[in-house]
């Protein structure tokens, strides 16, 4: 039997030349009037290739960090580059914080900015997660199209720290963290006990 490989559909071409590089930063902690929290993340975004990475796309899956019973809300979402946001981002079941039709030149760098407000209601436990940026073929409102290249969010200050063109490595990868740590002292056994919020 002979095998070809080059029949309809089995010819598709190899994309390269849009890299791109995520960071995420998240602020101090706030304390609100009604008990609950204030945190504010920055995500910087780059493109690391020579040609313009198209249909941007950052999804933030903020429902996996505040589990039940923790609850939260988007405050505010700003840009101060050209970026276009979207209006419908929730965290929990509208992931994309574009509308998906951003485009950046070549090792161009674009900013946002999303606040929010949480409680944790009880929950003792750590907390993380992780953006992913993308580009894609068309535009990309939901983050779920075809992909061309994407990166998982980086908690550092470096896009790219091994310098070698692509941020998508593990040791590039590693969760946003901030925290807020409250003791108790208990009366029977003057034990402290104390929890970590991580995001």
């Amino acid at each position: 039997m002979l095998f070809r490989s080059d029949d309809a559909g089995e010819y598709d071409p190899t994309y390269f030349g849009q890299q791109i590089a995520l960071l995420k930063s998240a602020s101090a902690l706030e304390k609100l009037s009604n008990g609950a929290y204030r945190v504010r993340f920055i995500f910087r975004i780059k493109n690391l290739g020579p040609l313009p990475a198209t249909n941007l796309q950052i999804t933030d899956p903020l429902k996996l960090c505040f589990t039940q019973p923790a609850t939260f809300t988007i405050s505010s979402i700003a840009s101060s580059t050209n970026l276009t946001l979207s209006n419908s981002f929730n965290g929990q079941n509208k992931l994309g914080l574009l509308s998906g039709n951003n485009t950046l030149t070549a090792l161009e760098t674009a900013s946002l900015g999303v606040t929010v407000d949480f409680n944790m209601n009880g929950l003792n436990k750590r907390l993380f997660n992780s953006a992913v940026a993308s580009t894609a073929f068309s535009v990309d409102s939901l983050g779920s199209n075809p992909h061309i290249t994407t990166d998982t969010s980086n908690a550092g200050s470096d896009f790219d720290p091994n310098n070698n063109g692509n941020a998508n490595e593990g040791s590039e990868n590693q969760p946003t963290g901030f925290g807020d740590r409250k003791s108790t002292r208990l009366n029977s056994s003057h034990a402290n006990i104390s929890y970590a919020v991580f995001c």
